[in-house]
């Protein structure tokens, strides 16, 4: 239920809250509005400034992608008719101050599964016509329309987790380098070249392949294979053939449990804690222990100037913490969340799918942000 880890160099603007003051182990509390907030002091002690409502009814959305100050979805609520209701999914676009939405791609044929962005373009996989294949498709970031298809490669894991439309949320293109993107369909990682449409094949995943990143030359991804979940590493290039990373392992095999990579190491979530792996993945640090009170935690994208710890708890308020990647060390970013779903970073914003619950177990969803 995350988004797709695009890495870049971001500006930190900081958090108005103090939290933990450079532990690497915390611990928190379940509980209504002005619980413990996992670290010292409570979330109705927390000064964090209010997110702002971005989408208040996301409903059915999936693969948020942020690039710049844009921010991309798909709505599974319209575009083409099915029948019985299922539709395709549309392409929606805002930019992060909440600004200027627009539908940006309709499809004529298919079903869309994931998207992607680059400096210029939005790519998408959709099924094709007849719906028998999954091809990845090109389109421009600012004016839109249907695209183009981008070779004749195909990409079929993406529709294996279709019905759960928080399955693959790391599916899509995830990076790129040149004239070169990387894709994602949780059970092979490709590169493939718009210029000339050839895919090359650089990883194939026993179970699933989840949360890669194109760090510099490299791609990183967690690999659900049991005995793990392992970070595995293979060159940008395929030159070499992707290699298990150190031996550590990287949180719990579930699609659920997230892993950030960055220049700095990886973080890996894993039911009641959240560890951070040096670029080795041979030492582990504990950032987030919730094994006392029973919160899990998971972690956002990470790049150099930090990451985000998010709750799960649908029906309850518990904090969102910035995470420093130095010291492990957690503040308050928000004070009081449900559960989070998807998240995305840019340069200034961090961004989320925040889903709550009422008394009767009725589920609403709304997309929200924070500055950096």
């Amino acid at each position: 239920m995350r988004t797709t880890i695009i890495l870049t160099v971001m500006a930190l603007l900081g958090s108005a809250c103090s939290g933990s003051g450079g532990s690497t182990s915390t611990s928190g509390s379940s509980g209504s509005s002005g619980g413990s907030s996992g670290t010292s002091g409570t979330t109705s002690s927390c000064t964090a400034s209010a997110p702002t409502v971005l989408v208040p009814d996301f409903g059915r959305s999936i693969s948020v992608h942020a690039a710049g100050n844009d921010l991309y979805w798909i709505d599974l609520r319209e575009g083409f008719d099915h029948g019985s209701g299922v539709f395709s999914g549309v392409i929606k676009h805002m930019k992060t101050d909440g600004t200027g939405l627009t539908t940006l791609v309709t499809p004529s044929f298919g079903s869309l599964l994931a998207i992607g962005v680059t400096d210029t373009d939005l790519y998408y996989l959709s099924e094709n016509a007849d719906s028998s294949h999954v091809f990845l498709y090109k389109t421009s970031r600012t004016a839109g329309g249907e695209g183009t298809q981008v070779g004749t490669g195909e990409f079929s894991g993406a529709r294996s987790v279709e019905g759960d439309i928080y399955s693959c949320a790391s599916c899509g293109v995830f990076g790129s380098s040149g004239s070169k993107v990387f894709v994602n369909d949780s059970q092979q990682i490709s590169s493939v070249d718009t210029t000339s449409g050839a895919t090359t094949i650089l990883a194939t995943a026993q179970v699933l392949s989840t949360y890669p990143a194109l760090v510099g030359n490299t791609v990183f991804y967690k690999d659900l294979t049991s005995p793990g979940p392992f970070v595995w590493s293979v060159p940008a290039d395929g030159s070499t053939a992707a290699v298990e990373v150190g031996s550590q392992t990287c949180g719990v095999s579930t699609r659920e449990s997230t892993m950030g990579a960055f220049s700095g190491g990886f973080i890996c979530g894993g039911l009641l804690t959240v560890t951070k792996l040096d670029t080795g993945a041979i030492e582990a640090a504990t950032v987030f222990d919730g094994s006392s009170s029973g919160i899990v935690y998971e972690p956002s994208p990470a790049d150099a100037n930090g990451y985000y710890l998010t709750p799960t708890d649908p029906s309850h308020d518990n904090p969102i913490y910035r995470a420093d990647p130095s010291n492990n060390a957690l503040t308050q970013a928000v004070c009081a969340a449900r559960s989070v779903g998807e998240t995305a970073l840019t340069a200034t914003d961090f961004v989320w799918v925040e889903v709550a619950t009422d008394s009767s177990g009725n589920a609403s969803y709304s997309l929200r942000r924070i500055a950096r």
